[in-house]
């Protein structure tokens, strides 16, 4: 199962601790109080980008359910001028097919669109045909209502998609950056400790070891993993 962001970055805050508690140590390997407080903002800003990518991909989930709405709300207007052409028309099969009875609902937004102009001007050719079922100009008004509608759903929606993927991106170069920063600070450790297998332990990955738990009860390893070898 492919690593979770938020297992990363309370793997990338365990780490934090214990190399602040080890930090004395740590200078022998090169780890300064500059490299800490780097790992630091790392873990702040990727739990940033996370939040902002998830705020985002609840955005471009609402968008699309506008839009969805949107393309119901077209289609029931469109079905209210066919129910009143088959009243009107009856068995008119020339005058029906030009209501575009039988046919298939438009299933994208495109098309959609396109369903709705004609469908005015139809609505528009038999309006006083349609009157007599109950139809009136403001029925036939709604189809460019409906349509200026659906074409601003789709703008937000196609612009907070691409807002999702800008966001994604970003949140996932801070993971790939902070993986890094922890890759670094356990062979780090490695170097600094490793012969005291006891401290060296302190600096594995717990997610490894949770991942270890669920398996047949293979061993632990007894040297760190670095994060940077796990996949998300």
């Amino acid at each position: 199962m492919p690593t979770t962001i938020d297992a990363v970055l309370e793997d990338a805050r365990v780490l934090d601790g214990v190399a602040r508690k080890h930090a004395a140590d740590l200078v022998n390997a090169g780890v300064t109080s500059d490299e800490l407080a780097g790992l630091e903002a790392l873990i702040n800003t990727a739990s940033e980008k996370d939040t902002q990518q998830k705020q985002s991909q609840n955005t471009t989930h609402a968008k699309t359910q506008a839009q969805n709405d949107a393309m119901a709300r077209s289609a029931a207007c469109i079905r209210k001028l066919q129910t009143a052409a088959k009243a009107v028309f009856l068995k008119d099969k020339s005058k029906l097919k030009e209501f575009h009875i039988g046919a298939k609902p438009p299933a994208t937004v495109k098309a959609m669109s396109t369903e709705l102009a004609y469908m005015k001007e139809i609505g528009e050719k038999y309006k006083v045909e349609l009157a007599a079922r109950g139809i009136k100009d403001a029925d036939i008004a709604s189809l460019d209502t409906c349509a200026n509608d659906l074409t601003t759903a789709n703008v937000e929606q196609e612009n907070t998609r691409r807002l999702q993927v800008t966001a994604t991106n970003v949140r996932d170069k801070a993971i790939r950056d902070l993986k890094d920063a922890m890759y670094r600070l356990r062979k780090s450790a490695e170097i600094q400790f490793g012969s005291n297998s006891d401290v060296l332990n302190e600096f594995r990955t717990i997610i490894v070891q949770r991942a270890a738990k669920k398996t047949n009860g293979a061993p632990e390893p007894t040297q760190p993993v670095p994060a940077g070898d796990n996949k998300k």
